[in-house]
């Protein structure tokens, strides 16, 4: 009982009387001044634009032109599942170029730093590769067989394939 007239006495309140700020009685004014603070609020919030979101829209502009400028070759309309062969120059600055020929075990599409994960065999060892599709070293990109991993007899539903690396499963070379 101490500890409490204590307490109140430190607020500034009699130790005989009820602490009315916890729970104060609302009257009418009370009331009409609230709805009048909403209204008041609610007007500010329309008004007011957030700089955060001005900025994405301006960055999410600034993505679409760069994705336009970099866009040189088409890259097609390809799945996990699907065997898919990049052409891309063996070093940025020479005319030789490679192919690699693989499945396709995932898509990231993020803008231009979309990348698709490739899982290929070569001399009978199988390795995952990831590629860039807006890298500047890429020169076509061609779809060999689509649902490659069910023979091009029915989709795959996934949108990932890592898991069949992790039980091992064997793919034959596209």
């Amino acid at each position: 009982m101490l500890r409490r007239a204590a307490a109140a006495a430190a607020r500034g309140l009699a130790a005989g009387r009820p602490c009315l700020s916890r729970r104060r009685l609302s009257t009418a004014a009370d009331e009409a001044d609230r709805e009048a603070g909403i209204a008041l609020w609610r007007k500010h919030r329309a008004a007011f634009k957030s700089p955060r979101r001005k900025a994405s829209a301006i960055l999410e502009a600034v993505k679409q032109e760069e994705m336009e400028r970099f866009r040189r070759i088409e890259v097609p309309d390809f799945r996990a599942g699907d065997a898919i062969e990049v052409t891309m120059l063996w070093e940025l600055g020479q005319e030789k170029t490679t192919k690699v020929r693989g499945m396709v075990l995932g898509r990231v599409n993020k803008g231009l730093n979309s990348s698709v994960l490739l899982y290929c065999v070569a001399m009978a060892t199988p390795y995952l590769r990831r590629i860039p599709l807006y890298a500047p070293d890429i020169t076509a990109i061609r779809i060999v067989q689509r649902a490659f991993l069910h023979k091009g007899k029915k989709r795959v539903r996934r949108a990932k394939l890592t898991y069949l690396v992790k039980k091992g499963y064997t793919i034959r070379a596209p």
